[in-house]
């Protein structure tokens, strides 16, 4: 057994410990289960090109730091297509498909997770005897907007990038060849493309995720944080001291100062067409055009805030017992 195995087993093996005796919830199971490896929603992130997910917030994930979630209603009625895409995908390529009811492991790597939503029938063939994996061909079922960019020319490999990994990651855990990604679009258009195995780009996610996993996961180190709300989360106390900024920094720092003008100059002309969009509204509360179209509302509306200046002349000492210091970084250039 490598070194490698027994770090991952050991590790999996205190963290299921640890969870032996907390009642889960279905959803609390899913995403403890997501915790034990690298699974193809994760890759796109790690790699750092999934739009909707940073390394930190994989991070967080797999150790168990993030906060679950309400499923969102795209991802909720994904689920529940999921089935009928499946359905689809069979009835137009003449094929049998089967579900694979848990999560799959790379033969080498116990790291890496699959949780593919199909499998394909070859020659006739039943895909899965005894929980062995026989078929080379895997299918992933999606559902988007029709809106929704990225998604290029039929029976290609042009889909969302992130897509893309995930299905490169499943053939790699499962050692097959094709991976064909069926596609209800609008929730009624059909599209259908195909990915197969790239083994350079198969072979450099294998690094950045074993060294995700060890360096970072089991390791309890973070990785470095991206985005800015990640960076203020990450360095929120400061020591006092003072550090000599690099070329790349200086660049950054005039790069920000010039982008801020813009801004700056951007919302003052912004005001000014705004100003005489209001004039034109005068007292009414809708604009519209020669057709009847609404082109801009201006209308009084109604909240109720909490006015903390009267209640603290009203009640001064129960104010008090109410008032909690904070801190925070403020950042000036």
């Amino acid at each position: 057994m490598s070194t490698d195995i027994k770090i991952h087993q050991e590790y999996i093996a205190e963290l299921v410990a640890k969870q032996s005796n907390e009642v889960m919830t279905e959803a609390e199971a899913w995403h403890f289960n997501r915790r034990m490896g690298i699974g193809g929603s994760d890759i796109g992130a790690i790699l750092g090109l999934n739009p909707y997910k940073t390394p930190m917030q994989v991070w967080e994930e797999k150790r168990g730091i993030a906060k679950l979630d309400e499923e969102r209603e795209a991802a909720y009625w994904g689920k529940q297509l999921e089935a009928l895409v499946a359905q689809e995908y069979a009835k137009r390529n003449n094929v049998k498909v089967q579900r694979l009811n848990h999560t799959r492991q790379h033969a080498d790597f116990p790291w890496m997770c699959a949780n593919i939503d199909r499998i394909v029938w070859e020659h006739g063939k039943k895909p899965v005897v005894k929980d062995e994996i026989r078929s080379k061909h895997l299918l992933e079922c999606k559902t988007a907007s029709v809106f929704a960019k990225d998604w290029g020319e039929e029976n290609s490999d042009e889909i969302p990038y992130s897509y893309w990994l995930q299905s490169v990651w499943y053939l790699a855990t499962l050692d097959a060849t094709i991976c064909d990604v069926a596609l209800l679009r609008g929730g009624q258009e059909y599209h259908q493309y195909q990915v197969m195995r790239e083994m350079a780009v198969e072979n450099m996610m294998i690094d950045r995720a074993r060294q995700f996993w060890f360096d970072h996961v089991i390791a309890n180190v973070p990785p470095e944080p991206v985005q800015l709300n990640e960076v203020n989360e990450f360095f929120r106390q400061d020591n006092g001291q003072s550090t000599l900024a690099d070329h790349e920094t200086v660049s950054a720092l005039q790069e920000l100062k010039r982008i801020k003008q813009e801004i700056k100059d951007l919302k003052a002309i912004a005001e000014k067409h705004e100003a005489k969009v209001k004039k034109s509204l005068g007292m009414s509360s809708i604009l519209i055009d020669h057709y009847g179209q609404k082109l801009a509302s201006w209308k009084i509306q109604q909240q109720k805030r909490f006015d903390i200046s009267s209640f603290k002349n009203a009640h001064p000492e129960l104010a008090k017992q109410f008032i909690k210091p904070s801190e925070s970084r403020v950042f000036r250039v």
